[in-house]
């Protein structure tokens, strides 16, 4: 599974970043399919290209990819569903945590949860 992972983690110094940030430069949104077409690469590879730098926008529910200095004051607030989604998804990795190592619920009982405890 980690090999796997490992395929689509692109480094912020990778030349395909750069590379798709040419792309889409003043070009507005562009979706992961023409983006696939224009690079040769599958979606998740246009994702972990994008995830690597803040130059690229792109959230959940967006049309697409955009160059973030291009991006609107409107887009850039919509893209709060990422730090929505990263809250939600780290509250959930720690239940998982505490449900493991303690077998119950952090929320009912926070004194015992995993993240209190600095483990």
């Amino acid at each position: 599974m980690d090999d796997q992972l490992s395929l689509f983690q692109t480094a912020k110094d990778d030349p395909e970043v750069a590379r798709l940030i040419q792309i889409l430069d003043k070009r507005g949104w562009l979706t992961a399919a023409q983006l696939s077409q224009a690079t040769g690469h599958p979606d998740r590879k246009i994702r972990s290209i994008a995830s690597a730098t803040p130059k690229i926008l792109s959230y959940p529910g967006s049309p697409g990819y955009k160059l973030t200095r291009q991006a609107t004051a409107e887009e850039i607030d919509k893209a709060i569903t990422l730090k929505t989604q990263g809250q939600t998804m780290i509250a959930r990795y720690i239940a998982i945590l505490n449900e493991h190592r303690f077998g119950h619920d952090p929320f009912k009982d926070p004194v015992k949860s995993a993240y209190a405890s600095g483990l």
